[in-house]
């Protein structure tokens, strides 16, 4: 028995192990996820500020479609006084091409306001594009190391459990039995030390003998509380 409590230990370091390089493994698709959370944020206020250049232009088109159009109206009007018959119906001509016009200094003031806040615009636009290029580089090579650091942890998981598995295999079939079962359905490692007269998993306190016979590594002992199996520390 002294030989399968020497292999529960041996396990039991490997489980430790593992348990470490496990969690490891795991948070690293969660950091990844947060990491382009982050840069999908900055995506959207580089986004935000395109759409704006974009229709600050959009605008300043219209504009100038809107004094063209005055324009056009304002020729007809025009070519309208020369076939007018009363003062009355001249005047009102006047009085439209007036308006047109001045609608039309109204607008080119416009133009004029949106094309200076559209330099401005893309030069910030330019600021951001060059920092969404840093920004994407930056995620790439971060995701890039993450991804060579989950491939190496994930090939160390499958050498300890090769490992785990084969000194598995040298112990005796119900020995392994209450192992994976212990491992399937506890939270937590399977094996754990007794320290000060305690299990170090669940805190509950051992009786007199049944510390004396986790020293004596003559049979496994299993944990009253918590029924994990109980080694000594050394």
């Amino acid at each position: 028995m002294r030989d399968v409590i020497a292999l529960l230990k041996q396990i039991r370091e490997i489980d430790e192990v593992y348990s470490r390089q496990n969690q490891l493994a795991q948070a690293i698709p969660e950091e990844t996820s947060k990491r382009k959370k982050v840069l999908n944020v900055f995506l959207k206020e580089f986004k935000a500020v395109q759409e704006t250049v974009t229709n600050s232009k959009k605008e300043a088109d219209k504009l100038d479609m809107d004094i063209k159009a005055n324009d056009s109206q304002i020729k007809k009007l025009e070519e309208q006084l020369n076939y007018v018959k009363n003062n009355k119906e001249y005047q009102a001509i006047l009085k439209e091409i007036q308006g047109l016009k001045q609608k039309n200094d109204a607008l080119e003031t416009k133009i004029v306001e949106i094309l200076e806040n559209e330099a401005d615009l893309k030069e910030k636009l330019e600021k951001k594009n060059e920092e969404k290029a840093d920004a994407e580089k930056a995620f790439a090579k971060y995701q890039a190391e993450k991804q060579a650091q989950l491939e190496k942890l994930q090939a160390e998981l499958a050498e300890l459990d090769k490992k785990r598995q084969a000194l598995l295999e040298k112990m005796p079939i119900e020995v392994q039995r209450k192992y994976n079962l212990l491992s399937q359905t506890q939270s937590g490692a399977a094996i754990v030390t007794v320290v000060n007269g305690c299990c170090t998993f669940c805190y509950a306190s051992l009786t007199p003998q049944m510390e004396l016979e986790v020293q004596r590594q003559e049979e496994i002992v299993y944990c009253e509380a918590c029924g994990r199996i109980l080694v000594t520390s050394d």
